[in-house]
C-alpha cells in the first residue's frame, strides 16, 4: 500500500490553495462596478526569475531594503532546497475612473479632472502605475483580503507581498495591469516559524545598529512615505516624492542613481525571462 509523505502531496495542496485564492479574488464583493481584475499562479522555474529581481531590489546584502532582502533569502532557500511553493499574482486596473462620483479622494475635484490627468501623465510609481482611483483601490484591497482568507482556510501558509507583485509586473506576467500584488502560497508550515513573516534566514544578516536605525525610521506615516524599504521618505514639501528626504539620512541625491541602477539590472533579468519564454514556446511548437 503506497504511503505519501509531505513532499508527495504538499505541492498539490499548495496549488489548490492558490487556485482557491484566485477564485476568491475574482469573485470578491465590490464597492464599484468598474474594477478589472486578473490573476496568475506562478511556480517552478519562473519563480527563479522573480527571486533574482528581489535580490536586485534589496541591494547588496539588503542595503536598499531589509524586508525585501528577507523575501529574497527565503525564496532562494526554498528554490535551492526544492521546497514547493507558489506565487498568486493579483493585478488590477485602477485608472481611469468609470464612476463619475466626484468624491475628491484622489486629490482631484472631479472624476473628469482625474481622468484627464491619467490621460496626460499616467506613469510608473514605486509599486505600480498611477494616479489611481481610491474606490478601485479599495476594491482591489477587498479582493486581496478575500484571496488571503481562502488560502488560510486551506491551512497553507501565505503572505501578501509587494516585492513579488512588482517582480511579476516587471516581468510582464500580468500585462495591462496598473498594480500587482502577490500572495506567497506555501511552503507547508514546518514548525514555529511562519517563513514569510519571521524570515528566520535573516537572522544575523544585520547589526543591531542597523536594526535600531530601521526601527527609528519606521515612524507613523502621517508625515512619512510608505516604509517598505525601512527608510521612509519624509514629506517636507508638496513635491516630496521627487526630491527624496529620507528619515535619519536627510537628502539623498544618490537615490535617483541607485534607482537607475536597479532598473537597469531588473531590465536585464526581464529580457532574459522573455528569451526563456520564447525558447519554451519554441520547444512546445517543435514537439507538436
Amino acid at each position: 500500500m503506497p504511503i505519501l509523505s509531505e513532499n508527495d502531496y504538499a505541492f498539490d495542496l499548495i496549488l489548490q490553495a492558490a487556485k482557491d485564492g484566485a477564485a476568491a479574488a475574482l469573485g470578491a464583493p465590490r464597492l464599484t462596478p468598474g474594477l478589472k481584475l486578473e490573476t496568475r499562479i506562478v511556480y517552478g522555474e519562473e519563480i527563479g526569475f522573480m527571486v533574482r529581481l528581489l535580490e536586485i531590489f534589496a541591494g547588496p546584502g539588503g542595503a536598499y531594503s531589509q524586508f525585501i532582502y528577507g523575501d529574497y533569502l527565503m525564496g532562494k532557500k526554498f528554490l535551492e532546497e526544492g521546497v514547493p511553493y507558489a506565487i498568486l499574482l493579483i493585478g488590477a486596473t485602477t485608472s481611469p475612473s468609470p464612476l463619475a462620483w466626484d468624491c475628491g479622494a484622489c486629490g482631484y475635484p472631479t472624476c473628469a479632472e482625474f481622468n484627464h490627468s491619467v490621460n496626460e501623465s499616467k506613469s510608473a510609481g514605486m509599486f505600480g502605475y498611477g494616479p489611481s482611483c481610491n474606490w478601485l483601490m479599495m476594491d482591489f484591497g477587498i479582493a486581496m483580503a478575500q484571496a488571503s482568507a481562502a488560502i488560510y482556510a486551506k491551512n497553507v501558509d501565505s503572505r501578501q507581498q509587494g516585492s513579488y507583485g512588482v517582480a511579476g509586473l516587471l516581468l510582464g506576467m500580468l500585462p495591462g495591469m496598473d498594480v500587482v500584488l502577490a500572495n506567497s502560497v506555501g511552503p507547508m508550515s514546518r514548525g514555529v516559524f511562519q517563513e514569510w513573516y519571521s524570515r528566520p534566514d535573516m537572522k544575523g544578516s544585520f547589526s543591531m545598529d542597523k536594526i535600531y536605525d530601521m526601527l527609528i525610521s519606521t515612524f507613523a506615516f502621517h508625515f512619512g512615505g510608505f516604509s517598505g524599504d525601512g527608510i521612509p521618505m519624509i514629506k517636507t514639501k508638496d513635491d516630496w516624492f521627487w526630491e527624496p528626504f529620507k528619515a535619519g539620512k536627510g537628502p539623498m541625491p544618490e537615490a535617483t542613481e541607485i534607482l537607475q541602477q536597479v532598473l537597469e539590472q531588473a531590465g536585464e533579468v526581464t529580457l532574459e525571462y522573455e528569451q526563456w519564454q520564447q525558447a519554451q514556446n519554441h520547444g512546445e511548437e517543435g514537439a507538436t
